[in-house]
């Protein structure tokens, strides 16, 4: 029996460019892909209307982020428009908007909420753009809440970014909450990052055993954080 060749890329890709079934239904994708991207455009019209009318003129709030200004005045109008939009296109733009060191500890609490409404939880969903905006805007006035959902599995890939909030962290609970968390495989190596930002010596001897950890990052990130906590002061 003659063995059966085996078929190209590029001539399984002329048999499904052939097959009107496959052309209809990527006519059906890309015609709702383009309906998403035109409904965002138009959601955010009334956004840049008040952008603009604040004083910061801008044509997409990826644009806005992007222009080098120091946009507090913005962060008002970013935050109240987070609570009222709804197409999901529009609150990432907004959230990325709203990560920069300067939003304040209000754009912090009203991210909290918004991470607790959250059903999007998948790996790159909603709620790790807030999570990760945390990382960036949450300060000890949002620990307790931090210190709450970092320890709650259920709310994913997201924990990580969680956990590197707390590194922005000066409160005197939270070295002792990350050191409990190096035991959590699935997050670990976040939690080292923020251990190392904080350069707390107590740490040092809880990571050492982490510079043999089976994931090549992490050893790596372990290494950083010892050199940046130093060595033990002898004098």
């Amino acid at each position: 029996m003659k063995k059966q060749r085996t078929k190209t890329a590029s001539e399984l890709i002329a048999e499904l460019e052939a097959n009107p079934e496959f052309l209809a239904r990527r006519r059906e994708q890309e015609a709702a892909a383009a309906a998403q991207v035109e409904e965002a455009r138009r959601a955010m019209q009334p956004i840049l209307a008040d952008l603009q009318a604040a004083g910061y003129p801008a044509e997409s709030l990826d644009a806005l982020r992007e222009s080098g200004w120091i946009y507090d005045g913005a962060i008002p109008v970013l935050r109240k428009w987070l609570g009222r939009a709804q197409d999901v296109f529009v609150k990432r733009a907004l959230i990325g908007a709203l990560s920069v060191p300067f939003a304040g500890v209000e754009t912090a609490r009203v991210l909290i909420v918004g991470y607790r409404n959250c059903r999007d939880t998948s790996d790159t969903g909603l709620q790790w753009d807030i999570a990760n905006a945390l990382s960036i805007v949450a300060d000890d006035s949002v620990f307790a809440d931090i210190a709450e959902l970092v320890q709650h599995q259920a709310h994913g890939k997201s924990r990580e970014m969680l956990a590197l909030a707390l590194g922005n962290m000066r409160a005197g609970s939270v070295v002792p909450l990350l050191l409990k968390m190096l035991g959590d495989d699935a997050i670990v190596g976040h939690v080292v990052m923020a251990l190392g930002r904080l350069r707390a010596p107590e740490a040092r001897e809880p990571l050492i055993p982490l510079l043999k950890h089976k994931i090549p990052w992490i050893r790596a990130e372990v290494k950083k954080a010892l050199a940046a906590i130093g060595t033990p002061n002898l004098h």
